[in-house]
Formats: structure tokens, sequence, C-alpha cells
């Protein structure tokens, strides 16, 4: 955990204490001392937060929307047409740098 990361995104308005909550479960997840990237799942995300899956999946795509994390795939994919083992990861490193910017 990031105690910067942390206090940034208290201080960010993201118009609804679920999203925030959303956004601060995804900050605990940030090393700002290595750079390390949040990649926690949805799952990991719910159970923290206590919200449903679809909720936390809603509040992360209103972050990325507003500006406050980004998304990538990760993992690979084996066949266009298989199930592929990717999958999306909220990724924060340019916030870190925000982050680093403001101290």
């Amino acid at each position: 955990m990031s105690v910067r990361a942390m206090t940034w995104a208290i201080g960010q308005r993201v118009g609804s204490p679920m999203a925030k909550l959303a956004l601060l479960a995804l900050t605990d997840h940030h090393n700002n001392e290595t750079g390390t990237d949040p990649f926690p799942t949805i799952k990991t995300i719910a159970a923290e937060t206590e919200l449903n899956e679809r909720s936390v999946r809603r509040h992360l795509e209103a972050l990325k929307v507003a500006g406050l994390i980004a998304c990538l795939m990760i993992g690979s994919q084996t066949r266009p047409s298989s199930t592929s083992s990717r999958r999306r990861a909220w990724t924060m490193d340019w916030i870190a740098a925000r982050v680093r910017e403001t101290s």
C-alpha cells in the first residue's frame, strides 16, 4: 500500500461514495516504492468492498471515463476463437507519477 496514493485517492472528487470505495480498494494494492501496478481481480475488489462484481465493474468504468484510472488487458490469448486467459487490469502507474509530483 502507498500512503501517498491513498491520500491522493481520498482527495479525488469521484461523484459517488461507492466509486470512491472502489478507487480506495484499487489504490490499496498499489506499491508506490516499486511502481507496481495494482492488478486485483474484480472478485477481489468485490470481496474487499462488499460490493457485487457488477457494481465494481460499473464503478471502475466510471473511474476510467473520469481519467482517474486506466485499463489494460493482461495475459495471453491462445486462439482468437478460444477462451483466453486475458483479463482486464486496472493500472495506476501514471497516478504514481502524479503522487510523486505533489510530494
